[in-house]
């Protein structure tokens, strides 16, 4: 049987609830960071861009929404005062080398700097007192972005698109709803962008009305995917989803394909919980 082109899109975005919890992982981001401090080493452009942070330590591990250097102007601005000799596509790709170097951890990088720290944490306590469910975290991550979420909202659209391409309305109307509460419950300013550009695009410039319980069902997807993933973890989700894969491909014995996710799933709450789990699963 052939496997054309479109067939691989189509099954993106079907499995597009469970692609986007995946890789809506935090897990993610610090294996991204590894994987750069591993190919790469500082340089006089990366010191000049934290430069203010090193002198005032002002924000400690948020310092990027404060230091004035970590905004796309500002690290542009930060790298063409390292070496002035520098010509425009050397000062490019220095800013463009430092941009990714941060945009690959947890701390994400900021929409724009803050000039007041005061309000800011102001506004956090109000938030995390009165918003039920936000936390610190989440009230820093919406003001940051960072490669996982470019990605996550770039499939979403891509989705999306592929969706209206085939006149599919009842799975954009879900995509609408797993993009929606997943911008929420990330903290994913750049997917809730998504979300308006597209209701907008379909519902004002095309006059195309909405099934609202085709996106409550996809929200509702997308949450209790987030969820599965979440206490999974990325790597057991990695084995699991492997597994299912080559039983696919190979038609292995269905008997060997459960003894070996059973081995998998017990070893995981062995190493992180207890041998006495009641989760562990039992061999047949």
């Amino acid at each position: 049987m052939k496997f054309s082109l479109n067939d691989f899109k189509k099954s993106l975005v079907n499995n597009s609830t469970i692609l986007l919890s995946f890789f809506s992982h935090p897990d993610l981001l610090k294996w991204t960071r590894n994987i750069v401090d591993a190919s790469t080493n500082a340089t006089p452009y990366d010191d000049k861009v934290d430069e203010i942070y090193i002198q005032t330590k002002i924000g400690g591990g948020n310092h990027r929404l404060f230091d004035e250097s970590h905004t796309l102007s500002g690290i542009f601005e930060k790298v063409r005062e390292t070496y002035p000799d520098d010509n425009l596509f050397q000062e490019i790709l220095a800013s463009v080398s430092v941009w990714f170097k941060d945009v690959t951890t947890p701390a994400g990088m900021p929409f724009i700097n803050i000039d007041d720290k005061i309000s800011y944490d102001e506004s956090k306590k109000w938030f995390v007192e009165n918003i039920p469910g936000s936390n610190p975290k989440w009230f820093d991550d919406f003001h940051t972005y960072d490669v996982g979420e470019i990605f996550t909202s770039s499939f979403g659209i891509a989705c999306a698109v592929f969706s209206v391409k085939k006149n599919d309305r009842k799975k954009l109307e879900e995509i609408l709803g797993q993009m929606s509460i997943l911008s929420i419950l990330s903290a994913n300013p750049l997917m809730g962008v998504s979300v308006v550009f597209i209701t907008f695009h379909q519902y004002f410039l095309k006059s195309n009305s909405f099934n609202f319980e085709n996106i409550s069902k996809g929200a509702f997807k997308q949450s209790f995917g987030l969820l599965i993933v979440s206490i999974l973890g990325p790597t057991l989700f990695i084995q699991l989803i492997a597994m299912l894969v080559i039983y696919k491909i190979f038609r292995m014995n269905k008997e060997f394909i459960f003894e070996n996710i059973i081995f998998i799933w017990n070893k995981y709450l062995i190493k992180n919980f207890n041998k006495n789990s009641i989760l562990l699963l039992e061999r047949f």
